[in-house]
């Protein structure tokens, strides 16, 4: 079974002047609706992704708990759901987003929702009344622009190099360039050593796989960036059920040591098997 990766509303979030919260008056339920009107069923881009699922800001944009930086196409996007405005602090509630790959399909990289809940905390200083308040607060914490453009120049792989990764007599070397002109490589006995995995939590089992009854093999390719964390990954053998996302989600959170050239830390592409199986 295939999975559809199904494409979800861009909104382009210009935060240095957010036009919409131009209201007539500037009481907490008018900034509320406003802000609601703005932004709920768009996307947020986070200026410091995390691996956590409660975030909570100070007034200067500062993390209120230690932040686990993570990769942005893995924990920097999330489409809003719910929103709320308090007395002294803005509430957010959405669905994490994760960017896939699909090395077949165009665009090949899209934002998919993956059951996971995220919770935003913006305190104030002073009591919330004004628009202009609200928007420096949301400047504070959020990127502005394009998340469209962003996503489709995050990664440029090379069509040639992937249609040939893993095939027997592939001579590639290179196979892409993630954001930032981050060269990506493939790994090479004596030239590329492989990433080696130092936390990899099992996926749990979906309550419809288990219904069904459903066994087998999904197989992921990803990016495992210079600092060992998965940065770009695709599914590219489907199970079905709930179980493909369910890897996908686990995979983001692994941790590996990095790949390394002439012992300098690299970002290598490779590929991943997971073995769902009842007992």
């Amino acid at each position: 079974m295939r999975r559809t990766v199904r494409r979800l509303p861009l909104a382009v979030l210009l935060l240095c002047g957010i036009s919409v919260l131009a209201f007539g008056s500037d009481n907490q339920k008018e900034i509320e609706r406003g802000l609601r009107e703005a932004y709920l069923g768009h996307f947020l881009s986070l200026k410091s992704p995390s691996y956590s699922d409660h975030l909570r800001f100070r007034p200067d944009g500062a993390s209120e708990d230690a932040i686990k930086p993570a990769p942005w196409t893995t924990f920097g996007l999330f489409q809003v759901t719910k929103l709320s405005v308090k007395k002294d602090r803005i509430e957010i509630e959405g669905d994490h987003l994760v960017i896939a790959w699909r090395a077949e399909q165009t665009p090949y990289l899209l934002p998919l929702v993956i059951g996971k809940k995220l919770k935003i905390t913006l305190e104030s200083y002073a009591p919330i009344s004004d628009t202009d308040q609200t928007t420096q607060m949301f400047k504070r914490v959020f990127d502005h622009g394009n998340i469209d453009r962003r996503i489709a120049a995050y990664w440029k792989p090379d069509a040639s190099a992937i249609a040939a990764f893993r095939k027997p007599g592939n001579t590639h070397e290179e196979y892409g360039v993630l954001e930032g002109n981050r060269k990506v490589f493939g790994v090479k006995a004596g030239i590329v050593s492989p990433p080696r995995p130092m936390y990899d939590p099992d996926p749990p089992y979906t309550d419809a796989a288990r219904k069904d009854k459903l066994q087998g093999i999904t197989v992921l390719r990803l990016v495992v960036n210079e600092n060992g964390l998965p940065e770009i990954i695709e599914i590219t053998k489907n199970l079905g059920d709930g179980l493909d996302l369910a890897a996908l989600d686990a995979i983001s959170q692994w941790r590996f040591q990095p790949a390394k050239m002439n012992g300098t830390p690299i970002a290598v592409l490779i590929s991943v098997e997971v073995n769902f199986r009842l007992y």
